[in-house]
């Protein structure tokens, strides 16, 4: 049998919403430049790590690698006549059904920011409702279908050092997956980190006088996880809403929620127990989850701070 590699990927936190996403986009860049590999994650606990297992003798640099050249492949999808998602139901209705006549993952992505069949409640009405993975629409001027586009690409225009810089290179990535996160990259990101909440409450000095940086390896990879939260139209509280992968609506909001489980599972899995109807539960029941190898559930809630969105460190919210 093939060799068999196990590489704890010390970078992603278990209640970091970018860092979840970013496990799920690596799996996917992975599967789309190196299927052979089969590549699995699965956590261990004490301290809760994410460990990625590969079928062949692979190094940290050579998981980066593939999974930059598998992000720059898989964003070959991402152009966007817009910059943001402020689209009316006949916008949306076009942009999905040209999608669907491309297919694959041009459809996978279009599905996954919006439906025509959901719009706005409010001033707004004339707009469909965008997935709630989506934190900006210009305030700031921070465009959110303008990230889409260049981040995962490692385009030039995501950064604002005055030294030409490769943002596609893989040494990013491999930073991000397997070295505990310094955030020292000056380029765009989407506001699922909880520490992009910048305001002065949480902060010792003027977040105003610091530039905002990130961990780009792990925006590169989250972006080409936003395809994977498929939205499509539903109901809530009797009345029509956007059904999205891994959320589910609280009294304060949107919220994501994901497992934590230690039998090493593909891409396909991971998705599946993120479909697992208990997730959406107010406390999920471990008494459902456990035959799964799930442990633990996180849950991270988008909140709003002014004119800006932000997701929260994410809690455990099992039943003890």
């Amino acid at each position: 049998m093939p060799e068999t590699t196990e590489l704890t990927l010390a970078g992603l936190e278990a209640d970091n919403l970018l860092a979840f996403l970013a496990m799920l986009g690596l799996l996917r860049a992975l599967e789309a430049e190196r299927p052979a590999w089969n590549a699995r994650v699965a956590w261990s606990l004490l301290p809760t790590r994410a460990n990625l297992f590969i079928t062949e003798d692979v190094s940290p640099s050579d998981v980066a690698a593939a999974a930059s050249d598998g992000c720059r492949r898989l964003a070959q999808v991402h152009h966007f006549d817009a910059r943001d998602i402020a689209f009316s139901r006949e916008e949306a209705r076009d942009a999905l059904q040209e999608a669907a006549r491309q297919g694959g993952a041009r459809a996978l992505l279009l599905s996954a920011l919006v439906s025509d069949g959901v719009m706005k409640s409010g001033i707004k009405s004339g707009e469909v409702q965008p997935s709630p993975i989506c934190t900006m629409f210009g305030q700031g001027h921070q465009h959110f279908l303008d990230r889409l586009k260049a981040v995962p690409l490692g385009s030039p225009g995501t950064g604002s050092s005055r030294k030409p810089v490769d943002l596609g290179a893989p040494s990013f990535i491999e930073k991000s997956l397997f070295r505990p996160w310094e955030r020292a990259d000056a380029t765009d990101g989407f506001r699922w980190d909880p520490l992009d909440d910048r305001r002065y409450a949480v902060r010792y000095d003027d977040p105003s006088s610091s530039p905002a940086t990130t961990e780009h390896g792990a925006n590169r990879l989250a972006a080409v996880a936003v395809p994977l939260l498929t939205a499509f139209p539903g109901r809530r509280a009797g009345r029509p809403a956007l059904v999205v992968r891994g959320f589910s609506w609280g009294k304060d909001g949107p919220r994501f929620t994901w497992p934590i489980w230690t039998r090493p599972a593909p891409l396909a899995t991971i998705l599946a127990l993120l479909d697992h109807p208990e997730l959406a539960q107010e406390t999920p029941r471990m008494r459902r989850l456990g035959s799964l190898s799930i442990v633990d559930v996180r849950r991270s809630r988008r909140f709003s701070v002014g004119k800006f969105l932000n997701f929260s460190r994410a809690e455990s919210v099992v039943a003890t």
